[in-house]
């Protein structure tokens, strides 16, 4: 009886990977990746790894890489520890990398952006979706310029229904609307469209009638979900610029 409305941290990772190396021509990427959160950063890895090129994996170790060889170098660090941050910052700097793949906390990020300022970094920094908070964008004001993520909404769109839905929301409760509100929103109303194909409101029966509705306008775009219930849409791509996110056309 699973639906979602969000598509999966899979698919969200190799299409980063696929648009960041066609629109960068990007020839390497150093990765660190979170070790207290492996079940997510161990999917991003792979998933990444599979957008990037379809014989491309993963080179594990510390020392510096033979990029004539291997296009993606990763490495793991422990957030816990009081030199954890810094092991993956001199990693990410020492690879030698024209990328770099952040997947941690957005807390952690944010340290790790601002080390690789430090330390002149002048490559791409990607994140990956788990650092895209309200800690990025507070702990890494003046560091984040350039840096690039994908995420499933665009707080910026300019369509008229999320637009209205967007002030309407804002007059009510005072606050912007985040992810939580925007996915809610759109799952009552796919049921209450579900409710009114007919009489029979049982469980099963609401849903098979949102798995027949036809693809109809959501408030970012039209929503259609396949068979397994899983959302038939892309993601939004997203840099830094002056400290806002904006969206890469």
């Amino acid at each position: 009886m699973l639906l979602r409305l969000m598509g999966s941290v899979e698919a969200a990772a190799m299409n980063l990977a696929s648009v960041m190396k066609d629109r960068y021509s990007l020839g390497s990427v150093a990765a660190i990746w979170d070790s207290n959160n492996n079940i997510y950063s161990e999917d991003y890895l792979e998933a990444f790894a599979s957008g990037w090129g379809t014989d491309d994996a993963w080179v594990e170790g510390s020392s510096v890489p033979d990029w004539q060889q291997d296009s993606l170098f990763s490495s793991t660090f422990d957030s816990s520890t009081n030199d954890g941050l810094l092991m993956a910052t001199s990693f990410l700097v020492d690879s030698g990398a024209d990328s770099v793949l952040i997947i941690a906390s957005g807390s952690n990020a944010a340290s790790i952006i601002r080390m690789l300022c430090r330390e002149n970094f002048d490559g791409l920094i990607i994140v990956s979706g788990w650092a895209v908070t309200s800690d990025l964008s507070a702990r890494g004001t003046g560091t984040l310029e350039g840096v690039v993520f994908s995420q499933q909404y665009d707080p910026a769109f300019d369509g008229p229904r999320f637009v209205n839905f967007k002030k309407n929301y804002l007059d009510r409760f005072g606050t912007e609307p985040s992810f939580g509100a925007i996915f809610g929103y759109e799952a009552a109303d796919l049921v209450i469209r579900a409710m009114d194909k007919g009489f029979n409101r049982s469980a099963s029966a609401i849903k098979q009638n949102i798995l027949s509705l036809e693809p109809h306008e959501a408030l970012q775009g039209n929503l259609h979900l396949d068979s397994f219930g899983d959302p038939v849409h892309g993601v939004f791509m997203f840099h830094f610029r002056s400290g806002m996110p904006v969206r890469l056309e």
